[in-house]
């Protein structure tokens, strides 16, 4: 067991880098042969590296990738929390603008008021027009007299009406006013409670912003170490990410491949077959959406066939019923021309009968 010449961490046997900082380690043939030759990376890549110290370096490196992954999800799960957070903030912070309640307003009796009381009136019209026409024309005084009384009773029941009205919204006036206190205590406490909801929200807010803030300087340092751990130029850029890290050393675990160029090549192998894969399932699912188009298309057809066939057979039936009707109104018509002429002939030979006596 050695440790870390650069900060003292604890490197396992076999590791070739440090898993912290990423600082290659001394005893291992590989990091004198790359110090040898760090002006040439190709020559470096071309190192001969054994199949275990290999395998070790790319667990280092795939414990890496997938910390600073987790750390990615992190951030982005934190920016998705304060999305939400923010949506609700801004809820609570419109709910707090709602009208408060208003002081019920005293109603006005406007029984006696002449104005209202002629608005209120509904004239009687249940008299005769007639009786009270030909009551103005010969009687005025009976109809002027009839007249008056007609409108009394009018502006008697109007303001009877108005004084029922002005009752009523008295009764409620008196139960609002009664009611208006508790309503406005109500108010004030639903404010304050989306205040305190508002004011919660952006603390969460702010408290995740700090983690946030936290996570990214981890990935800066995780990302910087990465970089520091990749300087050894054993694993081209191109595959240093988490997907092809991982897929070398599933592949170096399962005795598949013994060096990192057979890692790269079964790496670009699998990436073209699960190209291919994934175009033949688009082909598939494009084709199977054709068919199940087709299918719904010829189902409409079908019912649509259907609606037109018995379209059609009402159509035929009205038909057929207006060529019954047409048959039997010609043998009525037909029936009744022969009771015409059957009548002509009796009346005709009755005439006859008559002239010849």
């Amino acid at each position: 067991m050695s440790f870390c010449v650069k900060c003292g961490s604890e490197i396992r046997e076999g590791f070739v880098f440090c898993p912290v900082c990423g600082t290659k380690a001394i005893i291992p043939e590989v990091v004198v042969r790359a110090e040898q030759n760090a002006d040439n990376s190709e020559s470096v890549r071309k190192a001969t590296v054994s199949r275990d110290d290999l395998l070790n370096y790319i667990r280092v490196a795939a414990d890496m990738e997938k910390g600073y992954y987790r750390l990615g999800e992190l951030c982005s799960n934190i920016d998705l929390n304060i999305s939400v957070l923010n949506r609700k903030a801004n809820e609570a912070r419109k709910e707090q603008s709602t009208n408060a309640p208003q002081p019920p307003i005293e109603p006005i009796d406007y029984s006696n008021d002449e104005r209202h009381i002629e608005m209120a009136r509904v004239p009687d019209m249940s008299g005769n027009d007639l009786g009270d026409a030909l009551k103005a024309m010969f009687l005025p005084t009976v109809w002027i007299t009839d007249e008056v009384k007609k409108k009394r009773e009018e502006i008697r029941k109007a303001k009877e009406r108005l004084k029922n009205e002005y009752e009523s919204a008295y009764k409620q006036y008196l139960k609002d006013k009664e009611d208006f206190p508790r309503k406005v205590l109500a108010h004030n406490n639903y404010v304050q409670a989306k205040i305190n909801e508002e004011r919660a929200m952006l603390q969460n807010i702010q408290e995740l912003n700090q983690v946030k803030a936290d996570l990214k300087k981890q990935m800066s340092k995780a990302k910087l170490n990465m970089e520091t751990f990749y300087s050894a130029d054993i694993v081209y850029s191109k595959y240093r990410g988490l997907i092809p890290i991982v897929m070398f050393c599933e592949y170096l675990e399962s005795g598949r491949c013994d060096s990192i160029k057979e890692c790269m090549n079964k790496y670009e192998e699998d990436v073209k077959y699960h190209n291919i894969i994934t175009k033949l399932e688009d082909i598939e699912n494009a084709e199977y959406a054709t068919q199940r188009a087709l299918c719904e298309l010829a189902e409409a057809v079908s019912h649509g066939m259907k609606k037109i066939s018995n379209t059609l057979y009402d159509i035929n039936n009205q038909i057929n019923v207006a060529t019954y009707n047409m048959q039997i109104q010609t043998e009525c018509q037909k029936q009744m021309q022969e009771n015409l002429d059957a009548i002509k002939w009796y009346e005709d030979v009755k005439f006859i009968k008559g002239y010849t006596r």
